[in-house]
């Protein structure tokens, strides 16, 4: 579906740069970009625009979430349904890259993929990542990341110093950013010296080896420095357990799949062990580095490490990360910015996505509330544009994606068949559809001896 030239009139736009609200505006998009902002009274040609009155409605660049792991297709539709338009992939795949292309044609309405090279580490995680254990081998993988078409290379904890400097070193020379982990083996002054970019969940400033804040002086080397932080407080729900994990659990129940719905029943009835209550330190200790940086260092990022693991809803997540950085401390528009513009600027596309001006990308948001007040007033979502395409009530396109129950002793053939019927409808428009939930929905099918419902499922299929 190729996305529709619009005029938003009368709108209140949120200016992430200046934190202005600039009332009484009208956006023109055309061709997928923002082709023109100004005074709505001004004379200008609507011949072929469709019109939409943003009158009562504040808009504000569409979300970025620096750091997502995408393990189903359901996800994308998630990230927009939050508002979420831009998405930084934090392992990359070959699929992955084909997804994006699929994006980019305009074959598939999901949020903009900026992706990693595949994990670089000691060990190869049982296949989840490239082990590099020599600084030939890390020369070698950053050389095949840079011709398979990746944005960035990941590094991991686990990397020898000598490793990860060739990493650094290579990575530099052809032209690509060093994102990640800092390694255990490697101070916080030693990779902000080397020029990493971004660096994710306090990995250097947490001693990963022990789990505890590290001894090494991580304040003065940060004080001033280019690095970027994305803290992702929001992983603290991956170790949450019994009435905990229950709770979330219950108020996610309409955006999370069949199949991920028991896998964390099972998952919150599992004991904490020792680890576990370890790692249920992470956050506080994460929150002590934040409050001690947060007078020297102001390069913060939203990201949630959301997508393959336990507990964590794509998008949703987002939000919440948000609201957990006004929390301790961030002003609402900081807290937007770590989604927008610097979101931007860690990804060298400063010029395309984060503000809403003049040849930017057409991805924004239009809220029923300020979220200059609060960042919770992102929730007051009325519609994502993502280049250019209108998606009108979001939360509305996955409202059925999660409709059925397996654990239930009784299946409602009812819910079976909204759920078909919403399936189809997604696909209609170029929505992602989830294989996992399809094949799950055709075994109900099968089993309720609905073979026709069955037959509309596997349709879907890609």
């Amino acid at each position: 579906e190729t996305p529709e030239d619009l005029i938003i009139s009368n709108v209140t736009i949120v200016d992430v740069v200046d934190g202005a609200l600039r009332q009484g505006q009208s956006i023109v998009i055309r061709d997928g970009r923002i082709d023109w902002v100004g005074d709505s009274d001004s004379t200008i040609e609507r011949s072929g625009l469709v019109a939409i009155d943003g009158t009562g409605y504040y808009a504000v660049p569409g979300l970025t979430d620096m750091h997502v792991h995408t393990h189903d297709d359901s996800d994308y539709l998630l990230h927009l349904a939050f508002g979420v338009t831009t998405i930084r992939e934090m392992n990359g795949w070959p699929w992955r890259l084909a997804r994006r292309q699929l994006v980019e044609s305009g074959g598939l309405a999901a949020p903009n993929m900026y992706i990693t090279s595949r994990i670089l580490n000691s060990s190869d995680f049982g296949g989840y990542a490239i082990a590099v254990n020599t600084e030939s081998a890390a020369r070698s993988a950053v050389r095949a990341a840079r011709a398979a078409g990746y944005d960035a290379i990941k590094t991991h904890n686990g990397l020898a110093k000598d490793v990860f400097l060739a990493i650094m070193d290579e990575a530099h020379r052809v032209g690509l950013d060093v994102v990640g982990h800092i390694p255990v083996r490697v101070s916080v002054a030693e990779a902000i010296d080397a020029g990493m970019l971004t660096a994710e969940h306090f990995k250097g400033y947490i001693d990963d080896s022990v789990l505890e804040i590290s001894s090494q002086d991580w304040q003065s080397p940060t004080e001033g420095a280019a690095i970027f932080l994305t803290p992702t407080f929001y992983t603290y729900r991956e170790h949450l357990r019994a009435d905990d994990a229950q709770s979330i659990i219950d108020a996610s129940s309409n955006y999370v799949l069949p199949h991920r719905r028991i896998d964390w029943r099972r998952y919150a009835s599992m004991e904490a062990d020792e680890l576990t209550q370890l790692r249920q330190t992470i956050r506080p200790k994460s929150e002590e580095i934040f409050k001690a940086l947060s007078p020297i260092f102001h390069n913060w990022l939203a990201g949630t490490d959301s997508g393959g693991y336990n507990l964590m809803v794509p998008g949703e997540a987002l939000i919440e990360e948000l609201e957990i950085l006004q929390q301790l401390g961030l002003s609402p528009l900081e807290a937007l910015r770590s989604a927008t513009t610097r979101a931007a600027d860690a990804m060298n596309l400063s010029d395309r996505i984060g503000r809403i001006a003049p040849g930017f990308q057409a991805d924004l948001l239009l809220l029923e509330r300020n979220p200059l007040e609060s960042v919770a007033n992102l929730r007051s979502l009325r519609a994502t544009i993502t280049r250019g395409r209108l998606i009108d009530n979001p939360k509305s396109i996955i409202e059925n994606g999660s409709a059925i129950d397996l654990s239930a002793t009784h299946i409602d053939l009812q819910e079976l068949e909204s759920a078909v019927a919403a399936a189809e409808q997604h696909a209609a428009v170029g929505y992602a559809q989830s294989s996992i939930s399809l094949d799950l929905w055709i075994e109900l099918a099968e089993t309720l001896s609905r073979p026709d419902l069955a037959e509309r499922l596997r349709a879907l299929i890609m």
